[in-house]
């Protein structure tokens, strides 16, 4: 209908009757009638004349999804990334395990003394009322529980295994999209490694693709009391670290030979667990992903596609990889064997390639059993 009304608006500036953006309304609706009731008859003639068909019958109209009318949450992408960043300090980490275990036994066990009063209001509040004070606003807060924290993160992540009701939807497809930016990275990397030229003859759609999904699944899926509970967890990861492990009085007496709070962690966990867990290793892991998930988040595919900016991600991708000592070879083996097995079988090995292990059952039992467990 288009070329018709083109042709009717040429034929009447041809005959001095000159068609502008102001009377066009009003000649165009009687035009439009009169080539409808035109097409309805020669559609009419040609269906009892000519059965034949003609190529154009076989075209199809592709529906892409334009970009620009995707909603992309940023805010819940950026959630994600903080949720993150608490459960790999929390839980992998064992932050919360081991100021449960510096609580509920070492300070019972042990001969420390308490001198500051803040820092035994601090305890009083956290171990006595399950609550603490915010270390940014100094809002009095509630303590969150293990078995919340490890929902979330197996609603946002599908890490772990904490049981989830039939209401919580799990984010089924988070773990092998995570991978497979590992793997498109390190492809790209080797791939710049090897050309003369990394800038024009690498190409970066298959990583800008991984981002742009990844982007979409975060922004769906890191919604509703996930947005609420993220802060709160790391509220309380900042309060165990800044206001305890911190605190010039615990650092004296659980590390005398001196050390930060990584060092604190690690004392504790080992007398937990008998072993000695990679603080710095798993704190440079956790600040990792919380920044490629936050720039996944302000990603934009003209400012991503800038030289400086891409070759950030990419270095910050790649010191992801090397802090978790995922090989390139392991990596395609692993997606290879989940797209084989199907869904049910790539998730035990998401967490390997997150490299976290959240909400396992030893873990939850034995956060269960140190509550004033003497």
């Amino acid at each position: 209908m288009k070329p018709t009304l083109i042709r009717y608006i040429q034929a009447s500036n041809a005959a001095r009757i000159p068609i502008t953006k102001d009377n066009v309304v009003y000649y165009v609706s009687g035009w439009i009638q009169q080539i409808a009731r035109t097409q309805q008859t020669d559609d009419l003639t040609a269906s009892t004349t000519s059965p034949d068909q003609a190529d154009s019958d076989f075209d199809i109209t592709p529906f892409d999804d334009d970009r620009s009318q995707i909603q992309i949450s940023r805010s819940a992408v950026k959630c994600a990334s903080q949720l993150y960043y608490g459960m790999v300090l929390g839980e992998e980490l064992q932050v919360f395990n081991a100021m449960s275990f510096f609580t509920h036994k070492y300070l019972v066990r042990g001969s420390l003394t308490i001198e500051d009063s803040r820092l035994r209001d601090d305890l009083q509040s956290y171990v006595f009322s399950n609550r603490f004070a915010d270390p940014r606003t100094n809002r009095v807060l509630d303590r969150t529980r293990p078995a919340e924290r490890a929902m979330f993160y197996r609603q946002v992540f599908n890490s772990g295994g904490a049981q989830v009701n039939d209401e919580v939807v799990l984010n089924a497809e988070f773990p092998r999209l995570w991978k497979v930016l590992m793997l498109e990275s390190a492809k790209f990397l080797e791939r710049a490694q090897l050309s003369p030229n990394p800038d024009n003859y690498v190409s970066r759609q298959n990583v800008l693709q991984s981002v742009e999904d990844l982007q979409y699944n975060l922004s769906t899926h890191c919604t509703g009391m996930s947005n609420v509970i993220a802060p709160l967890i790391n509220a309380e990861l900042e309060f165990v670290v800044k206001r305890i492990f911190m605190h010039p009085e615990v650092l004296r007496q659980v590390v005398p030979s001196g050390g930060t709070w990584w060092r604190v962690v690690e004392t504790l966990v080992l007398a937990m667990t008998g072993g000695r867990p990679k603080a710095t290793v798993i704190y440079n892991k956790a600040k990792g992903g919380n920044d490629i998930i936050r720039a996944i988040a302000d990603y934009d595919p003209q400012v991503f596609a800038q030289d400086e900016t891409f070759g950030d991600f990419i270095g910050t991708v790649e010191r992801f990889i090397t802090t978790q000592s995922i090989l390139q070879d392991a990596l395609t083996d692993d997606l290879v064997r989940s797209g084989a097995n199907g869904d049910a079988a790539a998730a035990p090995s998401a967490q390997g390639a997150m490299g976290s292990t959240p909400g396992t059952p030893e873990v939850a039992a034995a956060a269960a059993d140190q509550e004033w467990n003497f």
